[in-house]
């Protein structure tokens, strides 16, 4: 498990160093002292954490590479012409999918591939070498894949899949070919600004833990294994219990690019339907839905943020079946 900073932001090396000195030079020995304690505390955090990993890791099957023995990508094979990729949210697995593939598979007769995001679901180790452009890529090599052998290809993302799905289309328009763009995209609380907390955005802290943290180079999973729904019902979601930074840099950094891009216009991005929760705690329903303006989208008070399992999902599948054969 790897805890140190990776050595390639030397920029930012260099001004710690000088900031350090100044500090020792301006204020002496007590300035010391607390940079010190900082240290010590931040590498018994870090220990804690290792154990704690260590103790889960105990807990858990994974296969030869080192995958979560519920996370292994499947297909679904159809005889429609048409195949759907799903791609499922952070620090998840293709096991959020099993309600709704297999349903709109049922529906819809197409080919239903559902994805694992490279580096999701494996050990600390392999975490570490996430970046967005690999799942970037992982997404666009799908598609190419499905469309080779399909007639048409839709996308389905979920919360940080949503994401994806749209900034891998985005900055595939006019680069790539109109081939290399799915037909449409179904997004469910697609994940294109996290919300505000005491009206700061989330990247804000995590960039201060990313940069001041010397030897913390993880985090427990926030989201729970077992999900309830608004009507009663409980799922359970085997995933990483504990998150590389990296994992979490490639997300802000998906969301940085998202806001900047804007969305694109109609004429340049292929149909797209979406969902979204108003009551949903972990993206910014608001923004998403000003971001999404001119999309097909389908807003619920009664679900949260899991709508592939929430209240309404079987309603949800039937709108994705419709939704793709209109298409």
């Amino acid at each position: 498990m790897t805890f140190f900073k990776k050595p390639n932001r030397d920029f930012i090396a260099v001004f710690y160093w000088l900031a350090l000195i100044f500090v020792l030079v301006s204020f002496g020995f007590y300035a010391y002292v607390i940079i010190l304690v900082l240290l010590a505390l931040d590498a018994l955090h870090a220990f804690f954490l290792w154990l704690r990993a260590r103790r889960w890791e105990r807990t858990v099957t994974r296969d030869a590479n080192g995958v979560l023995a519920n996370a292994a990508p499947y297909t679904l094979e159809g005889d429609s012409g048409t195949a759907i990729l799903f791609i499922h949210g952070f620090a998840d697995t293709p096991e959020t999918w099993q309600l709704l593939a297999p349903r709109i598979h049922e529906l819809t007769h197409a080919t239903c591939r559902v994805m694992r995001l490279p580096h999701i679901s494996t050990p600390l180790r392999l975490q570490h070498r996430a970046t967005l452009d690999r799942w970037l890529d992982a997404i666009r090599d799908e598609v190419a894949r499905l469309r080779a052998c399909h007639k048409k290809v839709f996308v389905v993302g979920h919360s940080l899949g949503g994401g994806l799905a749209l900034l891998a289309t985005r900055e595939s328009c006019g680069a790539l070919g109109e081939r290399a763009l799915p037909d449409g995209l179904i997004l469910l609380a697609p994940l294109i600004r996290t919300p505000r907390k005491f009206g700061v955005p989330l990247d804000v802290p995590f960039w201060f833990a990313d940069h001041l943290c010397v030897f913390t180079r993880v985090w427990p999973n926030p989201f729970p294994v077992v999900s309830k729904s608004a009507d009663g019902r409980v799922y359970v979601r085997n995933h990483d219990r504990f998150i590389a930074f990296e994992i979490f840099r490639a997300m802000f950094k998906m969301t940085r690019r998202l806001v900047a891009h804007g969305a694109a216009d109609e004429d340049v991005r292929p149909p797209i339907l979406a969902f979204a929760s108003m009551r949903d705690k972990v993206i910014d329903a608001p923004f998403t839905l000003r971001w999404l303006d001119g999309a097909r989208i389908i807003t619920t008070e009664e679900a949260g943020h899991l709508l592939q399992f929430d209240v309404g999902w079987e309603q949800r599948a039937e709108e994705i079946a419709a939704f793709i054969s209109r298409a």
